[in-house]
């Protein structure tokens, strides 16, 4: 009997009559309401009754409903006649039966893996409802009520291995008598297999001996059923894709039809058996479905908000588009299909352009009613920036429509053009398809606040409009061009941090939103509700063995927490940035005090080196911190910069966003990098010191210029204290642990490196912050609390050790990214230990001559008297840091102080060592016991200057303890106290000296009073905690004695300075590194000064520090050298990966230092149920309020159970439409445009994969990237070989170029050759060709800045005008440039002539000495950084018109009046006035011009968070997805190339700037103009790049899975002597636990 076979495809649904709907939906609900599905464990415990009833009305319903079942599923349509005559073989109830179980597989089924294409073996596991079907675990658990099986249905072994197959029976009135006989069953398979290794041992990857679809012959056919392998593969029956060619292996199971799109065929077989009945013979029928499934690299943009697209300019775009929410067009948009018909690609379906709808009512069908009903996304004409475009209103939005495979698209016919009558919507009521509704756009759109906290879809209204009842007569309905549809939407992993903890998103893909509650009195027997895995879980709680899916979330591998981590550590590379932990203040703490009124002109000569009496103006200095009174030990106690504001009210968010230009010179910050090739990618493989400070000219340079030790060691120099060799230089773990084992046990509360990593996290933790890797907690205190984050944030590493590692859980039992907490904290103690070890070794080789030399100049310095005896820390003051590579301490004015560079040298660090022993003894309090100096000069007479006065041994010890150790001296690094205590002491210092009966050492008073030390206590923590000497006391005294050494265990190493054999690299370091001969450090390349001052190591890693515009703050960026990662190893494969197949390439950041908006925790405004809608958190109510007196976030979110609210704990802040001023968007920046390098990450083509880099922060693209390029190799005449470099497309007639045009041109003019000669595909996104390689950045936010944006630093803002180049900073081509700090809002005016700026030293001046108030600048660059204020606010002073003397604080960038400096009434006034920049005013001449010559290509799908919209504030559309900084416009619009793919899935978290900043504090009215002069737009020459499917789908399109409707059904009679038939036929069922035919006397 020959096969028959009839085709359904899916088209256009046509509109339904009310009554269709209606009753459609009646009998689909009761059809699904038949589907038993698995009940929560209580349920099973309490029994399960099944009606007879309910099973008697399942078979007639399966009996004659399977026309009315077909008829009811809203995406199909009619059948063919064929297909009807099908409907009525009786086996028609079986293939319903199994077509409702692939259903509910790909749409219900909450096991079902939320990201990537599922294996056969992963479908049948579901299927079978079993937890594995051999060996491995699949993270699937089986349920306890089989969904799979319906009631009347038993499992049968089909292929004779006494075991159930993906098959079943049920009985079945098949003669039609009314009555069910014996004999009367039916039997039917689902199979899907494409083949089976039948090898001992198994073969995998190898299909040549595999039983497989391929295999075609009878015997084939027999083998293939007898291993349940399908028949067939999918019957593609849409256009033909084969002739891109490519491999067509299949891929678990799925079928490649291009890259980017993989098919299967699910086959069933039904039997219909008639043992009864002689008179009607059996029968057979076999069904198959074709499932398709489309990666990520399928779609040219896809977002799960809605995507508007408004650019002014016309904005080309082609290829596939999806919005979850609506579509909003408007202003010149030019929708094209996905490439000239001549391609391979072109199809309809490789274009279309969808809206997604949600069946949110449990009912089938879509109606929209209600906001919470069901969401059905538009087609709209207009945005919420905007608003409608009006009927007759002139646009030219256009999208092309598809007419047939081999010809162009229609592209100026009237049907393409998008109007108010033919876009989707129409107002309520209304009969008018062109009558817009009122209101605005943002009715229809995506309520943030839904999707955000319970990834649920829903529109904000339903009021004012409705769907165009003619909308499915539109062509670009009618022509499959734009529609909407009902899939499972994809999910990409989870890309924060794995931590084993729930959250921050509120579900992990498809099986488990841990957000909903579970009801108890859910009905989940229907099918219709049956919904997500649904969990009770709140943010950051433990994921435990006993919730479900326990194995899925946390596999150390696959685990979906944390899912892009994992794989980093087990395929490639991982870069973890700690906490930035804050030291003091190098010019002393509480220094800046209270902006005294400085002293007038006349006073003393500012400089005590320098006496100048015949100078009319000095420069005036501020006073001295008073001196601990008997009352207040610290008077001046609460004005450090380092402190929290407190003076800033609701509406002052970006004045508090002024402290990020604060560079405090005092700090450590470490950095672990992993690899997978070692330690499998679970322990460091180094740490690098990543302290960056981008205060001026000089910090940048001081701090990436290393020297050496000349006394006690001759190690690298790292002066964390002063900012000096803080950046760049790789350190390795100590010996004692540098592994894991060695690691874990180090971590004990005994042990050096345990107690340290306690102290800090006491000293700088709240035990109640971390959110949102922890629960957060919201109570009325603000989290983390600020006084205790103020020094970094280690809230995190508090609660590792409080809910851990202190609770009886092991180090090996936490999550990666707890252990990584671990490493970075270890490695920037390490680091500081280092520092410490490093000057106690220095100052212990001094010599008493040594000591004698320094005491007889401080004595016959300008012949001063004890009393007059200037303190060190006095001449310090004037002694700023501008070091020579080999001696940083060799600065001119101490040198001539001095006498030599020797002596300067070895004063400066007796002066480090006594400050840092003082600090470690008394904290905060003044006054220093002198420490050991008064014994260091043992017996003397040293003759002075005068070659007559002599100083005998007391005096000249005297004097050293006066001038470094005087009881009037400060501290400048109380957080020594904390971290390495000399003795035991509590948090305020009482009870010092640890162990009872132990008394505080010698003379020192502990007791701390501080607004620190008071704060935190009346917060109530610390209060018991004993900071320890970080020793193994062997005494035990509770002090730090003789050998107890803790600092020096825990001190890492740095690696040598060594170079190569050809002195290229150095050679211990871990790092690819590249040396070269250079005594000039340029602070903008990617080098550091190694010792010897001659040499410079350009780096792969290295922090900096720039000004972010759109977030009005500076920001620290990673500098990643991707050439240096693409072309160097670390063992036997490249740093990013190319070694691990297809999931090479992925470089992992995460930031520990940035501070997400969910981060921050204030105590909420109100109750959730009064702020949870988007209206109700934009009220005064509800948002956020951030002054210190009264702060207010809005509530975290609950979910309803039972009548009441139990806590989730999602932040509303991040869709709230105002930044957090105390977030940080740090990030990562990446560079492949370094050495000569175009942008290539393919190592000239020997790379097979390329990057996918993940990070949950901030991202930023700079310069050249990725393009596609080859190479032209030309021998010329003289034999002499040329080779050049040129870019490439899919065709050789290129749009790059401008040789064709869009529109027409896009598709007639290329590809026009004859026999595909235009095609450009045997180069064109090739391994062997091409450098192009597949490229995937997935972060918070992703920038793209070019290759000639410089940083430069914060002074540059403050000392240059808008328009002003910088005289130091050069860009890549060695100009003068403009520096990204002119990005900020500023005084109005010339920012750079107001006056003097403070610096951190005290002083007023810029550079030189002397204050001349006719040179405003002083001078190109100062050498300490500008002040800043608690409050961000910063200090000038000036003369007026009149030669008199005033001060000025800034200390407003809302913008205020500022007053006239002409009408002070004292002289030396201080006015506090401003007159900041509005952002309306903003000037683009301030930022850095791309220049027309560049215009640069970048190729990546750039994967991204964005801000939500509302009426007049749009988050930047489509073309504003990438963000920018600079100003692309260079005497006419600069072209910047992005070829790739946009894709949207989620709210950015941190980098949450406005992209129109009118409004920016909560309850700022948003005005109708844009505000966005932050940066000036490219020409955007952008668009989706068919390389994507051309090459092998990258990491993160893989996993990034949509699985659609069937594409086509097929049906065929079989004859019963088919091998699948026979299965059946044979078949086996279990009876009282034996195995027996089903079909007795069928099979022979």
């Amino acid at each position: 009997m020959s096969a028959k076979k009839q085709t359904r495809n899916r088209t256009p649904r046509k509109p339904r009559a009310k009554f269709q709907r209606l009753a459609r939906r009646f009998m689909s609900g009761l059809l699904r309401s038949l589907f038993f599905i698995n009940r929560p464990t209580r349920y099973t415990k309490a029994g399960f009754v099944l009606p007879t009833t309910v099973l008697l009305l399942l078979v007639m319903t399966l009996t004659v409903g399977a026309l009315s079942f077909r008829t009811a599923s809203r995406t199909q349509s009619t059948f063919l006649a064929r297909e009807q005559q099908v409907v009525d073989n009786v086996a028609a109830p079986a293939i319903d039966r199994a077509k409702a179980k692939l259903e509910y597989l790909f749409t219900k089924d909450n096991r079902m893996p939320g990201s990537g294409t599922p294996s056969s073996e992963v479908l049948l596991t579901l299927m079978r409802n079993v937890d594995s079907l051999g060996p491995g675990n699949l993270g699937i658990s089986a349920l306890s009520l089989n969904p799979y099986k319906l009631p009347d249905e038993e499992p049968i072994d089909i292929n004779d291995d006494d075991k159930p197959d993906n098959a079943w029976a049920f009985p079945f009135d098949v003669n039609g008598d009314g009555t069910v006989d014996d004999g009367e069953t039916i039997a039917y398979s689902i199979i899907m297999d494409d083949a089976v290794d039948n090898n001992t041992p198994k073969t995998p990857g190898d299909r040549s001996d595999d039983i497989k679809l391929e295999d075609i012959g009878t015997d084939a056919t027999v083998a293939k059923a007898k291993n349940l392998v399908t028949r067939n593969g999918p019957i593609n029956t849409d256009e033909s894709l084969s002739e891109c060619g490519g491999d067509r292996e299949p891929e678990q199971g799925w079928l490649p039809i291009s890259t980017a799109t993989v098919e299967k065929n699910f086959q069933i077989t039904a039997f219909v058996s008639n043992n009864k009945d002689t008179g009607r013979v059996n029968s057979a029928l076999e069904f198959q479905q074709v499932r398709r499934a489309s990666r990520g690299n399928r779609w040219g943009a896809w977002f799960k908000y809605d995507m508007e697209i408004f650019p002014g300019p016309e904005f080309n775009w082609n290829g596939a588009i999806h919005s979850e929410g609506n579509i909003m067009l408007t202003d010149d948009f030019r929708g094209h299909m996905i490439s000239s018909h001549r391609s391979c690609l072109y199809s309809r379906e490789s274009s279309q352009i969808t809206m997604s709808e949600k069946e949110n009512d449990g009912v089938e069908g879509i109606e929209v009613t209600t906001p919470d009903g069901d969401f059905q996304g538009q087609l709209i004409l207009g945005v919420p920036a905007k608003g409608y475009t009006q009927a007759g209103d002139d646009d030219s939005t256009r999208i092309h429509i598809y007419t047939d495979r081999n010809s162009a698209p229609k592209i100026n016919d009237a049907d393409t053009v998008l109007t108010a009558d033919n876009d989707s919507i129409r107002k309520k009521g209304s009969s008018d398809a062109g009558s817009k509704p009122d209101g605005n756009p943002e009715d229809l759109a995506l309520d943030p606040v839904a999707l955000f906290t319970e990834d649920t879809f829903h529109h904000r209204k339903t009021s004012t409009w409705e769907r165009g009842e003619d909308w499915e007569d539109n062509k670009y309905f009618t022509g499959r061009r734009v529609l909407n549809d009902e899939v499972r939407a994809p999910y990409l992993d989870d890309f924060y941090r794995a931590d084993n903890r729930y959250g921050p998103r509120p579900n992990y893909g498809t099986d488990t939103n841990w957000v909903k509650a579970t009801d108890d009195g859910e009905d989940n027997s229907d099918i219709s509700k049956r919904a997500l895995s649904k969990y009770d879980k709140s943010l950051g709680e433990q994921i435990i063995s006993t919730d479900p899916n326990f194995s899925n979330l946390t596999n150390k591998i696959s685990g979906l927490d944390g899912y892009w981590e994992r794989q980093s550590i087990e395929n490639g590379m991982r870069v973890v940035i700690g906490q930035r932990l804050e030291l003091g203040d190098s010019y002393g703490w509480n220094f800046n005090a209270g902006m005294d009124l400085p002293v007038l002109p006349g006073a003393p000569a500012a400089d005590p080196t320098d006496s100048d009496p015949d100078a009319d103006k000095k420069e005036p200095q501020r006073e001295v911190p008073s001196v601990e009174t008997a009352t207040d030990p610290l008077v001046d106690d609460n004005i450090d910069p380092l402190y929290p504001p407190n003076t800033l009210g609701d509406d002052e968010n970006k004045q508090k966003q002024r402290v990020t230009l604060r560079d405090n010179l005092a700090a450590v910050l470490g950095m672990v990098v992993y690899h997978y090739n070692t330690d499998n990618g679970s322990f460091p493989l180094a740490c690098i010191a990543n302290t960056a400070h981008p205060g001026t000219w000089s910090t940048l340079q001081n701090s990436r210029t290393f020297g050496e030790y000349s006394y006690g060691t001759d190690k690298v120099i790292t002066d964390f204290f002063h900012g000096v060799g803080t950046n760049g230089w790789e350190f390795s773990f100590p010996t004692s642990f540098d592994d894991e084992t060695e690691f874990a046990t180090e971590l004990g509360s005994t042990k050096p490196l345990g107690i340290a990593m306690r102290n800090l996290a006491h000293f700088a933790g709240d035990p109640k912050g971390g959110s949102p890797s922890f629960t957060p907690v919201q109570d009325g205190i603000v989290h983390p609390f600020p006084h205790l984050a103020m020094w970094g944030d280690f809230s995190i590493l508090r609660r590792i050790f409080k809910e851990y590692l202190d609770n009886s859980v092991s180090y090996a039992s936490l999550s990666a990214a707890d252990q990584s907490t671990l490493h970075s904290t270890a490695c920037t103690l390490g680091m500081l230990a280092y520092n410490i070890d490093s000057v106690n070794k220095e100052y212990e080789s001094l010599t008493q001559d040594d000591f004698k030399d320094i005491a007889a100049v401080l004595k016959n310095k300008d012949n001063l008297s004890p009393s007059e005896l200037k303190t060190y820390d006095e001449l310090e003051r004037f002694w700023t840091f501008d070091p020579t590579p080999n001696n940083y301490l060799d600065d001119a004015r101490n040198v001539t102080y001095f006498g030599s560079a020797d002596l300067a040298q070895k004063a400066q660090i007796i002066s480090q060592y006594q400050q840092i022993q003082r600090d470690r003894k008394q904290g905060f309090r003044a006054g220093c016991d002198g420490g050991d100096l008064g014994s260091k000069i043992t017996s003397a007479t040293i003759t002075l200057a005068d070659g007559v006065t002599t100083m005998d041994e007391v005096e000249a010890n005297q004097v050293l303890q006066d001038a470094f150790c005087s009881s009037t001296k400060k501290s400048k690094y109380p957080s020594l106290y904390y971290l390495f205590p000399v003795v035991d002491h509590d948090y305020d210092g009482a009870g010092a000296g640890g162990e009872s009966g132990i008394s505080p050492s010698s003379g020192i008073e502990h007791n701390q009073i501080e607004e620190y030390v008071r704060e935190v206590k009346a917060y109530g923590q610390n209060n018991s905690y004993k900071f320890e000497v970080i020793a193994e006391d062997a005494s035990p005294d509770g002090m730090e004695n003789g050998s107890e050494n803790g600092i020096s265990e825990i001190a890492f190493t740095p690696r040598t300075d060594a170079l190569s054999a050809a002195g290229d690299v150095l050679s211990d370091w871990a790092l690819p590194t590249v040396v070269s001969t250079s005594s000039s450090l340029d602070p903008e390349s990617m080098s550091i000064m190694i010792p010897g001052g001659t040499k410079l190591a350009s780096l792969s890693l290295l922090d900096k520090v720039m000004y972010n515009g759109r977030e009005e703050m500076a920001v620290r960026v990673l500098d990643v050298d991707l050439g240096k990662l693409t072309r160097k190893k670390n063992g036997t494969d490249y740093w990013i990966s190319d070694d691990k197949e297809s999931v090479s390439g992925i470089l992992y950041g995460a930031r520990e230092d940035a501070v997400r908006e969910d981060s921050i925790v204030r105590p909420k405004s109100d109750d959730w149920d009064k702020c949870n809608t988007l209206a109700e958190l934009v009220s005064s109510d509800c948002y956020m309020k951030t002054s210190a007196s009264n702060p207010q976030d809005p509530p975290l979110s609950l979910r309803e159970k039972g009548g009441e609210n139990t806590f989730v704990g999602i932040s509303l802040k991040p869709v709230d439409f105002a930044p957090d001023p105390d977030r940080r968007p740090y990030g990562f920046r990446l560079n492949a445009h370094f050495d000569n390098g175009q942008g290539d990450i393919s190592d000239n083509k020997k790379r097979k994969w390329g990057l996918s880099f993940i990070t949950d922060n901030a991202a930023y693209i700079r310069g050249e990237f990725n393009p596609h390029i080859v190479e032209n190799v030309t021998t010329n005449a003289d034999g002499s070989i040329t080779t050049t470099t040129a870019t490439i497309e899919e065709f050789i007639e290129t749009l790059i170029d401008g040789t064709v045009k869009y529109a027409g041109e896009f598709y007639n003019e290329r590809g026009k050759l004859p026999n595909n000669a235009s095609l450009n595909t045997d180069e064109f996104a090739t391994d062997a060709k091409d450098r192009w390689r597949v490229a995937e950045i997935l972060a918070d936010s992703v920038s793209i800045v070019s290759e000639r944006f410089v940083d430069g630093s914060v002074e540059e803002g403050f000392i240059r005008e808008n328009n002003e180049k910088s005289e130091l900073f050069k860009n890549v081509a060695g100009s003068l440039s403009k520096v990204s700090f002119l990005n900020q809002q500023k005084p109005d005016g010339s920012f750079g002539n107001i006056g003097h700026w403070l610096r951190a030293s005290g002083q007023y001046f810029t550079h030189e000495f002397k204050w001349e108030p006719s040179s405003n600048k002083g001078g190109t660059s100062g050498r300490t950084p500008i002040w800043v204020g608690r409050n961000g606010e910063s200090r000038t002073q000036g003369w007026n018109d009149d030669d008199e003397l005033f001060f000025r604080q800034w200390d407003n960038a809302e913008g205020s009046s500022v007053a006239d400096k002409n009408a002070i009434s004292n002289i030396g006034e201080v006015i506090a006035g401003n007159d900041f920049v509005l952002p309306n005013n903003r000037n683009t001449n301030a930022l850095i011009t791309v220049p027309k010559a560049l215009e640069p290509k970048v190729n990546a799908s750039i994967i991204s968070g964005i801000v939500p919209s509302r009426k007049k504030q749009s988050f930047g559309g489509l073309h504003n997805f990438p963000r920018f900084l600079e100003r692309w416009d260079d005497g006419g619009k600069v072209p910047l190339f992005i070829q790739g793919s946009f894709l949207q899935l989620n709210f950015s978290t941190a980098a949450t700037g406005p992209f129109d900043a009118d409004a920016w504090d909560p309850g700022d009215s948003v005005e109708d103009a844009e505000r966005i002069a932050y940066y000036s737009p490219p020409g955007r020459r952008w668009g989706y790049d068919v390389g994507l499917q051309y090459s092998p789908a990258g990491p993160i399109a893989q996993r990034f899975v949509t699985i659609e409707r069937p594409r086509s059904e097929h049906y065929r009679d079989l004859s019963i002597e088919d091998p699948y038939v026979k299965n059946l036929r044979c078949a086996q069922t279990k009876k009282s636990g034996n195995w027996k035919k089903l079909f007795p006397g069928e099979c022979n």
